[in-house]
């Protein structure tokens, strides 16, 4: 794929988060000052199976990324100058974009509905080895998760085993319904007498962002858009919305073994069909009392220490199964 191509789907893939928002999240240092971490560490497999933009079985290592988690972020989303992290990209590579990418005029985010992409004059190519398509341009600034240019309806599967919610939020989206939001709150077995009332012991969510499939309030039922029309015309409209009892329901115990899909990759942003380019938005919060608290499941490289440790006192750990991280070698 060209760069120009590359570049314009990112770009229009950040322009529209900025009314998803919504209230600021606390600062993550303020979340975590008492030193909480999860009781348990996750263990997580792809959520995507065979695709043809892996060249077979999907992992980590060879899932389309088109954005990062930014480890220089200090409040997800954050674009306001001399907050903590602000002005750089970090990868999970160690590699940093440190100069305002020129040819990146919009994004997304809490001030002015502005963040941006950065470069590195040393860096010609970002994330060598991993499945990364946009060359030494690393986008974008305060990003919480990890995007996978996945096409819209592409079958999504249990990253782990647990308990689906399509009413929680993630870190900076206070409200999850505004962008399609499915968490699944850990728990290795189906809990005795079912999700309603379950206790999160692991200290992390599990979080789908942006999906076709999703909850559907007036009715209490999960349903699906079929249409890949990438500005949502047919759906914003009400057509090509159909009932999706195989996808995990409102409280349904999910399982990695579960074989039909839980959901499907969307386009749904700031409530509208189109808001973004269909992708999957994946992330891992962790959840310290009631706020959510981004950390990146593919860990950190040595070895220059996490600045996101710095900033936030986490630390990024590989939450991946089966998956060796490979570091970038130092020049």
């Amino acid at each position: 794929m060209s760069e120009n191509r590359s570049l314009a789907r990112s770009t229009l893939c950040l322009a529209a988060i900025l009314v998803l928002l919504g209230a600021v999240t606390p600062a993550h240092g303020q979340a975590i000052s008492d030193g909480s971490k999860p009781a348990s560490q996750l263990s997580l497999v792809f959520p995507v199976k065979q695709n043809t933009l892996c060249k077979g079985t999907c992992t980590p290592a060879n899932a389309p990324i088109m954005t990062v988690f930014d480890h220089e972020m200090q409040v997800a989303y954050e674009c306001t100058a001399g907050e903590g992290g602000y002005g750089s990209v970090t990868a999970f590579t160690g590699e940093s974009g440190t100069v305002k990418y020129s040819g990146f005029k919009s994004g997304a985010g809490k001030c002015n509905g502005l963040l941006f992409a950065y470069t590195n004059p040393e860096i010609t190519n970002f994330l060598e080895g991993y499945n990364y398509d946009n060359g030494g341009v690393l986008y974008y600034d305060g990003h919480p998760g990890i995007d996978y240019s996945f096409a819209f309806g592409t079958p999504l599967y249990a990253a782990v085993n647990g308990c689906v919610t399509y009413l929680d939020g993630a870190d900076g989206i206070p409200l999850g319904s505004r962008g399609h939001v499915l968490a699944i709150v850990p728990q290795p077995t189906k809990p005795t007498g079912g999700c309603a009332n379950v206790v999160n012991t692991s200290g992390y969510r599990v979080i789908y962002m942006h999906l076709s499939s999703y909850y559907d309030s007036t009715n209490g039922a999960v349903m699906r858009c079929t249409s890949s029309d990438p500005k949502g015309t047919e759906c914003n409209a009400g057509e090509d919305i159909i009932a999706c009892p195989t996808c995990a329901q409102q409280n349904q115990w999910v399982s990695t073994k579960t074989a039909s899909p839980i959901g499907y990759t969307g386009n749904f942003s700031d409530d509208v069909w189109g808001g973004v380019p269909a992708h999957l938005h994946f992330e891992v919060d962790n959840v310290v009392g009631s706020s959510p608290v981004a950390v990146d499941p593919y860990g950190w490289c040595g070895p220059q220490s996490d600045p996101y440790t710095a900033l936030t006192g986490l630390t990024n750990v590989t939450l991946w199964s089966g998956f060796t991280l490979a570091c970038p070698e130092k020049p």
